[in-house]
């Protein structure tokens, strides 16, 4: 049930989430997107929204340590210093312009550092240059696969055309109950022990053959699998709010780099 209060005005407790609660927060999620200009605008508004909304009431602060909003993007249109992070990722293998990473779009946590892209140190842009790259990594092989992509779509050239669900479950989730632990939620010593990560959920799916979009919740509140569900209602409202930023710029940079319109009109004119 909401609790209007807070900044977003809708509060949904973690624990003990219904559909029809996910449905007010997936029409909250649209709402909070409308209108932006980016790829980028449009998940930081909703990772501020859920971020915002998601709550423990036992403890009256928010559910989630972190929320992340990622999405694949090709290494030709990554950002000059996400080229370089990508690169390093790689160490001596070479990047190719349609090398999907799965790319940091949107950040909220409740430190500081955790509500800016930019000052992720570890996962702002991660190179899939192969499948076999996809299984090393324990966290995003897992997502991908729950979410219903197959690795080989995910590293192959892909297609643009945004896709239906082709039968696939609507509520495709990744799900980790118990976060302490797993080897599927890194960073155990520096991250989920110390921040007290219970349960980890993840949920999205396809834009485009390969093309993954997705978001990961860390929540200090235990999750279990029918709330876990429950959850992944919102991934399609999240893909319903990003769609129409597909045919703009991805990044805020990008717009702040063109000229404004009166200067473009006068250039084509002239």
């Amino acid at each position: 049930m909401a609790e209007h209060s807070g900044p977003t005005g809708e509060r949904y407790d973690l624990g003990r989430l219904t559909p029809s609660s996910m449905v007010l927060c997936g029409s909250g999620i649209r709402r909070s997107a409308a209108g932006a200009e980016t790829l980028e605008t449009a998940a930081g508004a909703i990772i501020e929204y859920l971020q915002a909304s998601l709550w423990d009431s036992a403890s009256d602060q928010p559910a989630s340590v972190l929320i992340r909003l990622y999405r694949t993007v090709s290494f030709a249109r990554l950002e000059p210093d996400l080229q370089r992070f990508a690169r390093l990722a790689l160490e001596s293998r070479k990047p190719w312009p349609e090398m999907r990473c799965l790319t940091l779009m949107a950040t909220a946590g409740v430190r500081p550092e955790w509500n800016s892209r930019h000052e992720s140190t570890a996962h702002r842009a991660i190179p899939l240059p192969s499948a076999e790259a996809v299984a090393r990594l324990p966290m995003v092989s897992r997502l991908v696969s729950q979410l219903g992509v197959d690795a080989k779509d995910l590293v192959g050239p892909g297609r643009e055309a945004i896709i239906e669900n082709e039968g696939r479950p609507s509520t495709n989730v990744f799900h980790v109950a118990d976060a302490v632990g797993s080897r599927f939620v890194p960073a155990q010593e520096e991250f989920v022990k110390p921040m007290n990560v219970r349960s980890v959920v993840g949920f999205g799916g396809q834009l485009g053959v390969g093309d993954l979009y997705a978001v990961i919740v860390f929540s200090r509140v235990l999750v279990n699998r029918a709330t876990a569900d429950i959850l992944g209602f919102l991934g399609s409202d999240v893909r319903m709010a990003i769609v129409p930023t597909l045919a703009r710029p991805l990044f805020k940079s990008e717009v702040a780099e063109r000229p404004p319109l009166s200067k473009r009109v006068l250039r084509v004119r002239g």
